[in-house]
């Protein structure tokens, strides 16, 4: 069988904001961090969110997909 598994790994992406709380932060580095960018001065955080199994046939066609877990059980 043949599979293409896509792996969602957990990127960390270090921000430096000034705001008046935590939330306010989270909201002001969501808001002005381009993640495309900033994704390739990230670093692996070392998790894993889920894994995405597409089956394919013989020809690269896919068959069926499956999200799983990290911890490898099928997400419902």
């Amino acid at each position: 069988m043949k599979f293409r598994v896509h792996i969602y790994a957990i990127v960390r992406v270090p921000v430096n904001v000034e705001a008046d709380d935590h939330i306010a932060a989270a909201k002001k580095a969501d808001e002005t961090t381009d993640l495309h960018t900033a994704f390739r001065q990230g670093e692996y955080a070392e998790a894993i969110d889920e894994f995405y199994v597409d089956e394919l046939d013989d020809k690269g066609e896919l068959v069926t997909s499956t999200l799983l877990n990290a911890d490898f059980t099928v997400r419902e």
